[in-house]
C-alpha cells in the first residue's frame, strides 16, 4: 500500500465517519494539501 492509497483511505474514512464536522473538514483539507505538496516536491526534485 502506497502513501497515496493510505491518504485517500484516511480521507474517505474521515468523510464517512463524521457528518462534515469542522475538524474532519480541516484535517481532510490538510491531508489534501500535504499530498499535493508532496507530489509537487517529488516532481520538482526529479532531474
Amino acid at each position: 500500500m502506497t502513501a497515496q492509497d493510505r491518504e485517500i483511505r484516511d480521507i474517505k474514512a474521515a468523510a464517512s465517519s463524521s457528518r462534515l464536522s469542522p475538524l474532519a473538514v480541516a484535517s481532510t483539507i490538510i491531508s489534501f494539501l500535504t499530498l499535493i505538496l508532496a507530489l509537487v516536491i517529488a516532481v520538482a526534485v526529479k532531474p
